[in-house]
């Protein structure tokens, strides 16, 4: 087994839980668990406090830099991976600037659009969704990251705000074909995370 873990802080503390409930419950299966893309200057200060864990621990756990680091850990090739994903650094920076949209199919056969966006803290952002018609719920969530990989990178306290205000568009000239959902305003106290979800229908 693989896992890559992309984007994000850095999840040392899950990773490293992961390597040890699967070495436990599936030994030797888990070849290894990659966290990428990490910066070079980071990844070495990580890289030197990894030298504390027990060797088998370190060898199912390693960061990289990019997609081909990344691949030559995981033993496979870059073309292997999704092509959304064969440049994780070009993939970090989209979903940091602009956020990444991901469409699938749910086993119902309905069609769902996820859509990812990460803040610096101070920084807003306006996103626009396409509500046309056949949108049959809206769901909005907000989290505050915490990474703590060592004292200089905590965040520090902050409150993070989501507002949501929909507007009419015109359907076949008819506004009113459209339900919208009133203006919310959701503040989030960190470190702790809360999910603020509203769903409406939308004929």
């Amino acid at each position: 087994w693989n896992w890559l873990s992309i984007g994000g802080p850095p999840p040392t503390n899950l990773a490293m839980r992961l390597a040890s409930v699967l070495e436990a419950n599936y030994p030797e299966l888990l070849h290894v668990a990659v966290i990428a893309p990490i910066g070079p200057r980071i990844k070495r200060a990580i890289d030197g406090m990894l030298w504390i864990l027990p060797e088998k621990t370190k060898s199912k756990f390693a960061l990289a830099s990019n997609s081909p680091e990344a691949c030559e850990l995981l033993g496979i090739q870059v073309q292997d991976l999704p092509e959304h994903l064969r440049d994780i650094e070009e993939y970090e920076r989209g979903r940091k600037a602009n956020g990444v949209s991901m469409e699938m199919l749910t086993e119902e056969g309905h069609r769902q659009v996820i859509r990812f966006v990460e803040l610096a803290a101070g920084k807003t952002v306006t996103s626009d969704l396409d509500l046309g018609a056949g949108v049959e719920s809206v769901v909005f969530s907000l989290s505050v990251a915490q990474p703590r990989l060592m004292p200089s990178f905590v965040v520090g306290e902050h409150d993070a705000r989501l507002r949501v205000s929909l507007r009419p568009e015109p359907t076949n000239g008819d506004c009113e074909e459209q339900v919208l959902l009133p203006e919310k305003l959701v503040t989030v106290s960190s470190p702790h995370e809360q999910e603020w979800a509203n769903e409406a229908g939308l004929t």
